[in-house]
């Protein structure tokens, strides 16, 4: 059984959220250095978010074809969905995924 998080929300947070802070920080210090550059900032921080949440949508549907091509099938039965995050689950077959689910639904009684 393979169970990976798709956790995009994560993945743009953790990268865009720290540059944020360093332009925040250079404009406190060289608010010079921002007003002259400030149209190749915006660009860039619009470049990247856009980056970022195209990387995290290819690489979440290059793993699923990995797996699905390594002859694991899609357990939906057992896979769920959060606020943040959509656990996919995938089995060698169907029985295993039933187990599962069985354990699933004991757990959350």
């Amino acid at each position: 059984m393979i169970k990976f998080g798709n956790r995009l929300g994560f993945f743009v947070l953790g990268l865009f959220l720290p540059l944020i802070h360093i332009f925040i920080i250079v404009e406190y210090f060289r608010p010079a250095l921002i007003h002259k550059h400030e149209r190749l900032m915006n660009l860039g921080a619009i470049f990247l978010l856009i980056a970022l949440l195209s990387a995290g949508i290819i690489s979440s549907y290059w793993i699923k074809s990995r797996v699905e091509n390594a002859g694991y099938l899609y357990c939906r039965n057992a896979s769920g969905i959060s606020a943040l995050a959509r656990t996919l689950v995938y089995t060698k077959n169907m029985d295993i995924c039933e187990e599962v689910l069985e354990s699933k639904i004991k757990t959350q009684k």
